[in-house]
């Protein structure tokens, strides 16, 4: 019984472990394909300016940036999940989360990003609470366009 326990636990960290490569790679695509979109509506602005419609624009925009850092987060959280075998939960979560991979999880991981990319993906992140939170009208498009 024990062997088969040992066999069973065995298979299931060689799963995790090739698992967590292949969420990465499609979120990665899935990542590229959104900042194309942007870019490519971002370099619209003037069409959409020439119409009076930076408002759809700009809402348009924040959307993308609200689906960027959510994307990120998939990523940390299959990695806090199935390296760290942690789950995250609590008021403060997400910054949690993203704290956690910018330090090395002793015997586990080396941090998964630098401290400037934290800093700049918390940055995402408070954007994304806000834009969860706010309506829609109060979105600067002056703010998002720049």
């Amino acid at each position: 019984f024990n062997e088969l326990n040992k066999h069973i636990i065995q298979r299931q960290i060689m799963a995790a472990s090739t698992l967590i490569p292949l969420l990465i790679r499609r979120e990665c695509l899935e990542l590229d394909r959104l900042v194309d979109l942007c870019i490519n509506r971002y370099h619209r602005r003037d069409d959409f300016a020439g119409q009076g419609e930076e408002d759809i624009l700009s809402d348009s925009l924040a959307m993308c940036i609200h689906s960027f850092y959510t994307g990120i987060e998939r990523i940390f959280k299959a990695i806090i999940r199935e390296v760290d075998g942690v789950t995250s939960s609590g008021p403060e979560w997400h910054r949690n989360l993203l704290s956690a991979m910018s330090v090395e999880c002793p015997g586990v991981r080396p941090a998964v990003i630098s401290e400037d990319t934290f800093r700049s993906l918390d940055d995402y992140r408070a954007f994304r609470h806000l834009f969860r939170n706010i309506y829609t009208y109060r979105i600067e498009p002056k703010r998002i366009l720049n």
